[in-house]
């Protein structure tokens, strides 16, 4: 073999690693220039470059973490580079790899799909970033020259993806004389995490002239102060209808429900409907 030809590599690789089962064989070609004075071994810069080339290549089988109270997940060179986070427990950490184990420009994504937030940390404890509930993040090695590494960490929301409708309407009658807020039966909606338009309207009959009924969005159990609408009575048993539009954001947690009172006497509200649209 002389100096100039070229040489085939063929590496397999699994959780950004060689040597797993069930990938497929990539061959990537080197000049014999970047092989060693000896001629026998190619320079460890190349063999980076190589793996780094068929780490771009392949589509990774994700890694999920169930959290435990004040628990610790710690990652290694040989950990999937896909990590998604569940469960319910508070006070879970993720590790990053010892940086001197893994090359430059190694890069995982890591995504919170618990119920808590999560820290996460390097190979050295220190905290680098806390992902809320719902929200990922890039974490890519800059410099592996000590153990807890330079790291360069982005962190976006996800949200629900695609057109996400709830809709629920009712003829039942729900009746209230409650001069607060009254939740009105059955209309309450837990929708996944993101910014929803928000529509109610209802059929409603006030029983005493001169008396003032009000409708409300509530999110997470507060008041959306900008949704609250009144209609006011003019004789007995007026009938009219709420009508209320309003945006909320949500955490995938937090229910949206509809509230209504009645400064005195009886509030009757019978068919309505309620509607969340994402936005986004």
């Amino acid at each position: 073999m002389g100096y100039g030809d070229k040489v085939k590599v063929s590496i397999l690789e699994t959780n950004g690693v060689d040597n797993f089962d069930g990938a497929e064989e990539r061959e990537l070609t080197a000049d014999i220039s970047d092989f060693d004075n000896t001629g026998t071994s190619i320079r460890a810069i190349n063999v980076s470059d190589i793996i780094k080339e068929l780490r771009k290549q392949v589509v990774f089988d994700p890694e999920y973490i169930t959290t435990s109270l004040d628990g610790t997940t710690n990652l290694d060179f040989n950990s999937a580079t896909l990590q998604i986070i569940q469960g319910t427990a508070t006070g879970h950490s993720l590790v990053l790899p010892d940086a001197l184990t893994i090359f430059n420009g190694a890069k995982y994504e890591i995504i919170n799909d618990s119920n808590e937030d999560i820290s996460i940390r390097d190979n050295d404890n220190n905290l680098l970033a806390i992902l809320n509930i719902g929200q990922g993040a890039e974490v890519i090695l800059e410099d592996n020259a000590l153990n807890e590494g330079s790291w360069f960490i982005g962190v976006q929301d996800f949200t629900a993806t695609g057109i996400t409708n709830y809709k629920v309407s009712s003829n039942t009658l729900f009746i209230t004389t409650s001069p607060t807020d009254d939740l009105i039966t059955g209309f309450t909606v837990t929708p996944l995490s993101g910014t929803y338009a928000v529509w109610f309207s209802a059929d409603i009959t006030i029983t005493q002239n001169n008396r003032d009924a009000e409708c409300v969005v509530y999110k997470g159990g507060f008041e959306v102060v900008d949704t609250r609408r009144r209609v006011q009575g003019v004789g007995s048993n007026y009938k009219a209808s709420f009508q209320t539009l309003g945006v909320v954001t949500v955490d995938g947690i937090e229910a949206v429900d509809i509230r209504a009172n009645i400064s005195s006497g009886s509030l009757a509200v019978g068919g309505r409907t309620i509607v969340l649209v994402r936005l986004g």
